[in-house]
């Protein structure tokens, strides 16, 4: 990364964040070496062992399938916007839409779980 402010950067960092906030690493942790970054770290395990790591707090609902393709779909986001190549990163307004719907589909699961635990 160069020392030029940009949107591009912006979006980069924001991905990394993502990716932090869901895995509980950090870019600096010492298992990233020898070219492994957290974005590739993450997009190797994709999606069939990203569960293994994802930082515990991110999973705070419960297992259902439908709050682990909730926690999928936002890490597929994090890896788009920390793309290497600038112009291969999500614009942001995409960015905010694919987060919305995410929202969604995760208040209407937990509306559906209080519903089926009131019971």
């Amino acid at each position: 990364m160069g020392g030029t402010i940009s949107v591009e950067g912006d979006v980069y960092n924001y991905g990394i964040i993502l990716l932090e906030m869901f895995t509980g690493r950090r870019p600096t942790d010492l298992q990233f070496k020898d070219g492994l970054d957290l974005h590739m770290f993450v997009e190797r395990a994709m999606p069939s062992q990203v569960m293994e790591f994802i930082y515990e707090d991110a999973l705070c609902e419960g297992g259902s399938d439908v709050y682990k393709e909730c926690v999928l779909s936002v890490l597929r986001i994090g890896i788009k916007c920390s793309m290497t190549i600038p112009i291969e990163r999500m614009k942001m307004k995409d960015v905010l839409y694919e987060l919305q719907k995410i929202k969604g589909i995760y208040e209407k699961e937990k509306s559906r779980q209080g519903r089926r635990n009131a019971r």
